[in-house]
């Protein structure tokens, strides 16, 4: 089989990255695959790169027990070995990664070490993040991507009474429309950045793959009422008789802010640009029409591993951080997000006035007790089980981040590459160095450098050509 090649994890790995300043949330191997089109890929000896010094690009690491945003300065892709490592952790997280990849644990007694996986001992703990501080993006940038968005999906936008052929006029963005003339239906544009939006968004996507609004099926008066006055606030124009047509138009409008492929949920790259309020709001939408009181937990069923590491992302900007239970199906896993009771409070930091009301319901009906949680940026979690597993993928990746050498994914923190190539970038320049690795990683600015590789043979016929690090 192939030599283990890399310290890496697993291609399907998610991560929060500011590209820009703007937030998104997507894969390793979807962020590699960004990145190409910005840089160049670079072979050497077995792996592939890309250098990101002139990519506006910033990863989660951990320094100094606050998580932070670094920059990176390289994105690294090896071919997989045979066995990968699946951790589980108490919360119910899982992170996939290679034999040799290093990981940050802490003891009982707080003191924090680097490892292997398979060397992790009992007493120890990965570390978590729980926190997570996302900049506030340029009002205007959200409206011209939003506009994007909109055309993308052949939704036209109409300027008083005219139809709006380019965005030009950024300062009016107050005057622009979404239009079905033939029913009389004038949804403002300005309205689907507003924090009750996303309470309607989050509100319908549990309900159904499609994402077919049915306001009229909705057999409670009370919550229909609620739903009807959220409409009307947005200042959504319709009347009675077209409520019907205003169904249609806002299903349409979900199927832009939901991508669904194979039943599979994704949130589009503008969510992280809404800010905390609508993202609490959407959070609060999903809660109110999809969960249900268990164990001092409110839970929440879902499917598609990206769908629920998006959420995990989303709850972690409001210092929440849900437990996650798998139940295997014939087809699809379901999963069940719990998260802690007490922590619907905090709901209300970021709620506007229209939506607060929903938190003392849900509080009164549900009997949810109102003590908020610490507020630590980081938590640690116990590792409940370490398993090798086959590998299912044809390549693995990794980041490098200097000095601070650990980058996150599916909310965990992971040690990277190596601290040597942080301390060999501080020797002289002018140095001849001469390295020798069991795995090609090491990548420094020298122009003396001569970099080595062992080379390993797998048959006893080939024995003999067989070189280590210490021949």
């Amino acid at each position: 089989g192939e030599m283990a090649s890399g310290k890496s994890v697993h291609p399907k790995s998610t991560l929060m990255v500011l590209m820009n300043n703007i937030p998104k949330v997507l894969t390793i191997e979807e962020l590699w695959s960004v990145l190409r089109n910005r840089a160049p890929i670079i072979k050497r000896g077995g792996i592939e790169y890309i250098e990101l010094s002139n990519i506006d690009i910033k990863v989660l690491a951990i320094n100094k027990s606050k998580a932070i945003w670094a920059r990176p300065r390289y994105i690294i892709r090896h071919k997989s070995p045979e066995k990968l490592v699946k951790i589980k952790l108490s919360s119910g997280r899982e992170i996939i990664i290679t034999q040799d990849h290093s990981l940050i644990v802490m003891d009982s007694s707080k003191r924090l070490r680097v490892t292997r996986p398979l060397d992790v001992r009992d007493d120890e703990y990965l570390i978590g993040i729980s926190s997570i501080e996302i900049p506030k993006v340029n009002k205007n940038v959200v409206m011209k991507l939003l506009v994007e968005l909109l055309n993308k999906q052949g939704i036209s936008l109409y300027k008083k009474n005219s139809k709006l052929e380019s965005y030009r006029a950024i300062n009016e963005h107050n005057e622009l429309y979404i239009v079905d003339k033939d029913v009389d239906i004038y949804i403002p544009l300005e309205s689907l950045l507003r924090p009750e939006f996303g309470y309607l968004l989050g509100f319908f996507v549990s309900h159904s793959h499609s994402y077919d609004v049915s306001i009229l099926e909705i057999e409670k008066h009370e919550l229909r009422q609620h739903l009807e006055q959220l409409l009307m606030d947005l200042g959504f124009r319709y009347s009675i008789n077209t409520l019907k047509s205003l169904n249609n138009m806002i299903s349409k409008l979900f199927k832009v802010f939901l991508v669904v492929n194979d039943s599979n949920k994704r949130l589009p790259d503008i969510t992280w640009t809404m800010g905390k309020e609508w993202i609490a709001s959407l959070l609060l939408g999903i809660i109110d029409s999809n969960s249900y009181v268990d164990k001092d937990c409110i839970k929440i069923e879902l499917r598609g591993n990206e769908f629920l590491h998006e959420l995990l992302y989303a709850f972690s900007i409001l210092n929440i951080y849900p437990f996650i239970e798998v139940k295997n199906g014939n087809s699809h896993d379901k999963y069940i997000l719990s998260i802690p009771q007490h922590c619907i409070e905090k709901f209300n930091k970021y709620l506007p006035e229209t939506l607060r009301s929903r938190i003392s319901k849900l509080i009164n009906e549900r009997n949810i007790c109102k003590s908020l949680d610490n507020d630590n940026e980081i938590v640690l979690e116990k590792v409940k089980s370490i398993e090798v597993v086959e590998s299912d993928v044809d390549y693995v990746y990794d980041i490098e981040v200097p000095y601070l050498e650990n980058f996150e994914v599916n909310t965990v923190f992971v040690h990277n590459t190596t601290l040597l190539n942080a301390l060999a970038s501080m020797l002289p320049p002018s140095w001849k160095i001469v390295t020798i690795e069991d795995t090609p990683e090491l990548r420094l600015p020298h122009i003396g450098w001569k970099p080595l590789v062992a080379r390993h043979v797998y048959s006893l016929a080939e024995a003999k050509t067989e070189i280590g690090l210490f021949d």
